[in-house]
């Protein structure tokens, strides 16, 4: 990452976009390849009570991901120019809020396991896969950075050494027998990862900074994009939720897996 006071923008050509679209799509095809084709050994070695467990955590921890970052990370995506001072704002909200979004998942997860009538096993898979909030904090700036740069290249190859590293541990931990876990521990390799990779690449060494006087525009833009995304996230998830509730997380696997999988190369790319 640049040592300057201000960041702006590089100047973008329809050639360089296009390079940055072949490269992205490129990366993202053949990293996809390589984990559905993990992905199917995998569902082979867990139960469907494994991957109902990890489903219903994840609608709740996905809802939380949409608001973690307040809409501040699009917001420097678009901006003209980015002054040091808002890197270091913007990533000192990132940090808080997405600690105080752990604290709530860890204290809440008791009560919305006990609405599926989980309370131990399904808690306590919140808890530990909440983690990946704390994780993606530190990783949220410095993807906005690069995306700014149009080195969607380097995110593409950073995403894809990381997801594969994240399939082969789930791959390795189901082996073992380790059942929900090797989708937990799995995701969290994959997060820690990307993380590592994106720090590492942007020289991210920014201090955040815990005064937020200035973002309110900031915020105002961003706020409008998450609050898109939520209404999206209610409507593609309250099906989830119901089944989940109704018939428990067995079949809520055997329903979802078979309606998600045709779709799910479509969302992915």
């Amino acid at each position: 990452m640049s040592n300057g006071h201000e960041r702006y923008p590089p100047v973008t050509t329809p050639a360089a976009i296009l390079h940055a679209l072949r490269w992205n799509a490129v990366v993202r095809t053949t990293g996809q390849l390589g984990t559905w084709l993990i992905t199917i050994f995998v569902m082979r070695l867990l139960s469907p009570v494994d991957y109902g467990l990890m489903g219903l955590a994840t609608i709740l921890l996905g809802l939380f991901g949409l608001i973690n970052e307040l809409g501040a990370i699009p917001a420097i995506i678009q901006r003209q120019q980015v002054e040091q001072s808002l890197i270091r704002k913007v990533f000192g909200l990132v940090l808080v809020s997405n600690a105080s979004l752990y604290v709530a998942a860890f204290a809440g997860a008791p009560y919305f396991a006990a609405l599926f009538g989980e309370a131990y096993p399904l808690a306590t898979v919140i808890r530990v896969l909440a983690l990946s909030l704390i994780i993606g904090a530190l990783s949220a700036v410095p993807n906005a950075l690069l995306q700014r740069d149009l080195k969607f290249k380097t995110i593409s190859l950073i995403d894809f050494a990381a997801t594969l590293v994240g399939a082969v541990a789930t791959l390795m931990l189901a082996i073992e027998g380790r059942g929900v876990w090797s989708l937990v521990f799995g995701s969290l390799i994959k997060e820690a990862g990307n993380a590592v990779g994106l720090m590492a690449v942007t020289r991210f060494r920014v201090a955040p900074l815990l005064d937020f006087t200035g973002l309110r525009t900031v915020l105002a833009f961003g706020i409008k994009i998450s609050g898109a995304r939520i209404v999206w996230y209610f409507n593609s998830s309250f099906d989830g939720l119901l089944i989940g509730k109704i018939l428990g997380e067995g079949p809520w696997a055997c329903i979802r897996w078979p309606i998600r999988w045709p779709i799910y190369p479509h969302q992915r790319f």
